[in-house]
């Protein structure tokens, strides 16, 4: 007989190790981001009877005295990571899982007047939350599977060559003025800001990579950087394109692509997947299908 309880923790209060868990769990990243949005980090911690046995993070807000726990902007994810040990008949497992996960959608229910959470792709059994009374979206990402050589399509093997042609280099360095000006300059061409003020931003990319969280690959000409992608690396082979952006006449001569292509390449050597961040916007989804990508499926919750 189970006894499941859940309650509410700080990230330094996790009952494993940092390492062990998925990057959104990390403490140095969680009070990053909330330092940003001043907001409150948290994790919900189910147990049974005194073992742990699951754990979800999210970020709190209050307005006018009413809790919401949500994913922030720069926060694509909030995983369920299960703790339960491997078992001979899985059947059992997804039993358990299944209640577990029921437990935790009713303490978020019964603590938070709204709630809209990210899941990742791992986790496809939501019918816990939704007998919560959660309502539940669709969402879409793209997977890069390092171990298989990608399969660009002939436009974008065309935009490889003519980059190579063109003498552009590709190199992990950490400057993140030159990535935040190519930023600038895309949301400008949208015309409308970028959500986060530019000095804040700033302040948050120099205190994740300080703390070894986030890496910055560039595809530089003979003058400058053309194109840069800002990844966070995750434990089980894993790692994330977080934020890109590339200059407008470098799109012409082939620097994204060049830019996936070399990072594939190098990535492939430490990591198994590379998680796209998202396939939901019609340009983005389909350069990241040109890249080969494996189209994946999570599921976003909701409470209102």
């Amino acid at each position: 007989m189970h006894n499941y309880t859940c309650r509410f923790l700080a990230p330094e209060q996790l009952p494993l190790p940092a390492q062990d868990l998925p990057v959104w769990f990390n403490p140095e990243f969680m009070a990053a981001i909330a330092a940003l949005f001043n907001i409150k980090p948290m994790v919900c911690l189910c147990c049974d009877g005194d073992n742990p046995v699951a754990l979800l993070p999210f970020y709190e807000k209050s307005k006018l005295g009413l809790k919401q726990a949500y994913n922030p902007l720069l926060v694509y994810y909030s995983p369920l990571n299960i703790l339960l040990p491997v078992r001979k008949h899985n059947n059992r497992t997804q039993l358990q899982t299944y209640e577990i996960g029921q437990a935790m959608a009713e303490t978020l229910k019964k603590n938070y007047w709204r709630v809209l959470l990210n899941l990742t792709p791992d986790t496809l059994d939501i019918r816990c939350f939704q007998a919560a009374g959660f309502s539940v979206q669709t969402r879409y990402t793209y997977w890069m599977h390092l171990q298989s050589e990608p399969e660009f399509f002939p436009p974008e093997q065309r935009a490889i060559r003519k980059a190579e042609k063109a003498g552009f280099g590709f190199i992990e360095e950490y400057v993140p003025e030159a990535f935040l000006d190519m930023l600038s300059s895309l949301y400008e061409r949208k015309q409308h800001p970028f959500p986060i003020g530019r000095i804040a931003h700033l302040e948050l990319l120099d205190r994740l990579h300080a703390h070894n969280l986030i890496k910055q690959y560039n595809v530089r000409d003979e003058t400058r950087v053309i194109g840069s992608i800002l990844v966070i690396p995750d434990k089980n082979g894993r790692i994330y394109g977080w934020q890109s952006a590339t200059q407008t006449q470098a799109q012409k001569s082939g620097a994204s692509i060049f830019l996936y292509s070399q990072l594939f390449n190098l990535l492939k050597s430490d990591y198994r997947i590379m998680d796209l961040c998202g396939a939901n916007a019609q340009g983005p989804s389909r350069l990241k299908a040109a890249l080969g990508a494996e189209l994946k499926v999570f599921f976003q919750i909701r409470k209102h």
